[in-house]
């Protein structure tokens, strides 16, 4: 009986963390300003007092990737952009497809991992996430804070209760 129910209040927390753990790693050239200032803390990240820009300024940053990606085609960081862009815009399909193309071009980019993992998760392509998250970490195990171990901990703890 107590078993289950800290097996429900696990759940419960995981829950509740788990929107704020599974889109923090994300990664565009704002996760990496966020990054390079050593910000946000814990508490920062905990409780969701970090950068966020609204729905129209995904769009813009939409258009205006696609044009800068026209002119400078090689700058792999605006695909980052574009590709976080459609994700915060709800086209996750797209966001994949993008970062795909990345793939293609340098299979073991730490930012094009950690993306492909986080997408196919919200695409709800658990396992599939879970072998990109895994890669990334073996290039970067402490990128992202420090935090993308546990967003792989909890796309594990939430594959392992499917099976139930």
């Amino acid at each position: 009986m107590l078993a289950k129910s800290l097996s429900r209040l696990l759940l419960a927390l995981l829950v509740t963390l788990n929107a704020s753990l599974l889109t923090a790693c994300l990664w565009d050239s704002d996760t990496r300003s966020m990054e390079e200032k050593a910000f946000p803390d814990a508490l920062a990240l905990i409780t969701g007092g970090f950068l966020r820009h609204s729905p129209e300024f995904y769009e813009w940053r939409i258009e205006d990737r696609l044009a800068k990606i026209e002119k400078t085609p090689d700058k792999l960081e605006l695909y980052d952009d574009l590709a976080v862009a459609y994700e915060k815009t709800g086209q996750t399909e797209k966001a994949i497809e993008v970062m795909q193309q990345i793939e293609a071009r340098d299979p073991d980019r730490y930012e094009t991992l950690a993306n492909l993992g986080t997408f196919y998760v919200h695409h709800g392509e658990l396992e599939r996430g879970l072998v990109y998250i895994d890669k990334a970490l073996e290039v970067n195990p402490d990128a992202h804070f420090g935090r993308e171990r546990y967003q792989k901990y909890v796309v594990e703890y939430v594959i392992s209760k499917k099976s139930f």
